[in-house]
């Protein structure tokens, strides 16, 4: 990769915040309700990174990343540090090997609110 690289893209839907996981949930068939709302946010999360990326490599080696990060929800309920949570763990494996390499945020992350058919997560990824 070249160094100083920076990656936007746009996550569109409500955003749906990491939840507390259990040993169960790899089994339970079907899911929790929030474990199956946020299965289906880290493929929309995925998709839309590998859309948005067509021809990138990963960010590979001892690099480090920054990652910026705005959430439109519709919902008063959302917690930031569970939705940035769910958005790092989505890219792992795809943008990044291990979510570790993420040192710093660009910006303030912050959720922003919204209508109804406007949400959507704004992340910006960049190798420092």
């Amino acid at each position: 990769m070249m160094p100083n690289k920076r990656i936007n893209f746009t996550v569109w839907g409500q955003p749906v915040p990491k939840p507390r996981m259990t040993r169960q949930d790899k089994w339970l068939d079907p899911p929790r309700l929030c474990v199956g709302r946020y299965r289906q946010w880290r493929t929309t999360v995925i998709n839309a990174y590998l859309q948005h990326v067509r021809g990138y490599k990963r960010f590979n080696g001892n690099i480090m990343l920054a990652m910026g990060f705005k959430f439109y929800c519709s919902s008063e309920r959302s917690d930031l540090d569970n939705l940035i949570k769910a958005i790092k763990d989505s890219l792992q494996g795809f943008t990044y090997a291990n979510d570790k390499q993420v040192r710093r945020y660009i910006g303030d992350p912050e959720i922003i609110p919204c209508k109804k058919g406007e949400e959507r997560a704004e992340i910006e990824i960049a190798e420092i």
